[in-house]
């Protein structure tokens, strides 16, 4: 489609609807539940956020170190840190999940996952985390929630932090954050590279296969945000991201190979944010994000055989109308318009698709009760039209007790290579594929124990339809070729428990998720999935400065990959010298418990991080 085409879009689309607020939040507001800035405690659907002030008071090392804390998430990673990461959400699939980077689907047009790993901690503000459909208000992909990182914004006054590192296997980091203020707005820069040894992701297995080798990595990111003011209510917002990661990984065939691969992703989004009315705010953005991965097969040192590359340029815009119908009613309407094109050196069957999507939601409090109601409805280049909904009732008995009942429909559409998988002797895509389908019911009770004790106990089912899953189709030129078809079922019934409370003797914060992830056409449990997991985190301020305990752990996974559960302790010290400088200290997996998250990988054992921060103002 052409550019004019996408301008007469977003044109009728500020005439018609829609608002997507985010940076610049309080920490106790969200705003990817229901896309418009609302109160955690207001919001009918489980929701966890991690602000600037808690990530760096777990002293995560990367995005997997924050989201193996929050309830009804699980994480498997193909060898150490910075390896590929896939992210479990209440016990659905990986691309279950819609990854969202400040306002933009992240994920991958071909994979259908996001590349998590690429994303340095040390560029992140907050992450917001809805476990919960959202395809009434996202579209495709939000089956189980939304998972939305916002990248660093500036800070209240001109300054620059400066931050080192050293750790296990020769690891080597180097973070700068830059603010310049000036009157009616404000330029940051962030810079972050790092470099490790790795460890050795594949074990050998019978054959003696795998190469007993590490797989060293770097990684370089930059961000760039300029937020300016031009009148009372009405103000823009540039954001860039760009990173590369360089990595080796052992190739499955043999220990002389050392494959090599080099990522590059990054988003650029231009927000406009206008306050129209006393009860109407518009924002539009327009947005681009890049996803290239450049994979080499070297099986010779030194000598390159082969190389494989693909390349998806994804354009998305959207219009967000937040109307204020009045103290206690809200309702949001608005239009995503998304054009993915990809290039491959294999050629794709399509290579580039439209989706054009519009929604209403209405929010509104009716003195113990609390209502929410949402549709959506897809126009999809593919597949055509789409329509999905939620509704959700909440009562307020007292303080201690909040009932929530919910409902929501959602759906996944095929991914490129789903449908258009170059044909080859190894498999080949399936142009007839039907997007998968979710019907998820939920029962929630939340509240405050006292003034510093809150809990939130969850009760869900999900049901998913028209699975899609790569199964064998042998021809009789190729009798080991695979193809995806819509075969599967599953039902998840599960329930989650949070717990976080605040006295003298230390903070806690608790949760634990059981989940039945079942596959109706086998009665097995979906592969790679446990069906328990659960966190305790234990964090003290002290006269010396802070010292924090984490324990996580996970039960044994019962499907077609069967691993042992596993646990690990984490520790943490910080210590602020002045006001400028301070110094920490992380030890993950401190008693280096040997552990397995996917099958053939092995994942990180102890690993220690020690690091200073230095803050000057300019």
């Amino acid at each position: 489609m052409m550019y004019s085409k996408r301008i007469s879009l977003l044109a009728v689309a500020i005439c018609s609807a829609s608002a997507y607020a985010q940076d610049h939040k309080s920490e106790d507001m969200v705003v990817t539940a229901n896309r418009v800035e609302q109160s955690i405690g207001s919001v009918l659907a489980p929701v966890t956020v991690f602000n600037r002030a808690k990530i760096e008071a777990t002293q995560a090392n990367d995005i997997y170190d924050v989201l193996k804390l929050a309830p009804g998430v699980q994480l498997n990673r193909t060898g150490g840190k910075g390896s590929a990461t896939s992210l479990y959400v209440r016990g659905s699939n990986s691309d279950h999940v819609l990854i969202m980077v400040d306002g933009v689907r992240y994920e991958s047009a071909t994979l259908g996952s996001a590349a998590l790993e690429s994303i340095a901690i040390d560029q992140v503000e907050r992450i917001e985390i809805v476990r919960a459909p959202r395809s009434s208000l996202y579209g495709s992909d939000a089956i189980s929630g939304v998972v939305q990182i916002f990248t660093r914004k500036a800070a209240a006054e001109s300054g620059t932090i400066v931050s080192v590192g050293y750790g296990s296997e020769d690891t080597q980091q180097v973070a700068t954050h830059s603010t310049f203020a000036y009157g009616d707005g404000s330029v940051m820069l962030s810079l972050n590279y790092e470099k490790t040894d790795g460890i050795d992701a594949r074990y050998a297995d019978d054959d003696g296969k795998f190469g007993d080798d590490k797989d060293d990595s770097d990684s370089k990111d930059i961000a760039v945000k300029w937020n300016h003011q031009l009148s009372k209510g009405f103000q823009f917002t540039w954001s860039n991201y760009y990173s590369q990661d360089e990595a080796l990984y052992d190739n499955r065939t043999s220990s002389d190979a050392s494959p090599y691969s080099v990522k590059q992703n990054a988003k650029s989004t231009f927000l406009i944010d206008a306050k129209v009315t006393d009860f109407w705010d518009l924002e539009v953005q327009l947005g681009y994000v890049l996803d290239d991965s450049l994979n080499y097969d070297r099986n010779v040192p030194g000598q390159f055989d082969s190389a494989t590359q693909i390349k998806t340029d994804r354009f998305q815009h959207s219009v967000t109308n937040v109307f204020d119908v009045s103290d206690t009613q809200t309702v949001v309407a608005g239009i995503d318009y998304v054009e993915d094109k990809v290039e491959a050196d294999q050629g794709y069957q399509e290579d580039e698709r439209e989706n054009v999507g519009t929604f209403v939601q209405y929010i509104a409090q009716y003195g113990d009760v609390s209502v929410s109601v949402g549709a959506r409805y897809d126009d999809n280049e593919e597949f055509g039209g789409y329509e999905t909904g939620n509704v959700a009732v909440g009562y307020t008995f007292s303080p201690m007790l909040e009932t929530v009942l919910s409902f929501g429909t959602a759906f996944k559409s095929p991914t490129f290579n789903d449908l258009y998988w170059p044909a080859n002797a190894f498999g080949a895509g399936n142009p007839d594929l039907e997007p998968e389908e979710s019907k998820n019911v939920e029962l929630q009770f939340r509240g405050d124990l006292t003034d510093n004790q809150s809990y939130e106990l969850n009760i869900f089912q999900n049901e998913i339809e028209n699975l899609i899953e790569w199964a064998p189709a042998p021809t009789a030129e190729f009798p080991w070729r695979w193809t995806p078809t819509n075969v599967s079922e599953a039902r998840i019934t599960g329930v989650e428990f949070v717990y976080a409370a605040s006295f003298d003797l230390a903070d806690l914060a608790f949760n634990t998720t059981y989940t039945e992830p079942k596959d109706l056409n086998n009665n097995e449990d979906l592969r790679r999935r446990s069906r328990w997991n659960g966190s305790l985190d234990i964090s003290k301020a002290a006269e010396f400065g802070k010292v924090g305990v984490t324990f996580n752990a996970s039960s044994d996974k019962k499907g077609a990959e069967k691993l042992p559960g596993y646990g690990t302790v984490d520790f943490r010290v910080e210590k602020a010298f002045t006001n400028a400088l301070v110094a920490k200290l992380k030890v993950d997996n401190i008693f280096d418990n040997e552990f397995i998250q996917a099958d053939g990988y092995n994942d990180q054992g102890r690993f220690a991080l020690i690091e200073l921060q230095y803050k000057f103002k300019h």
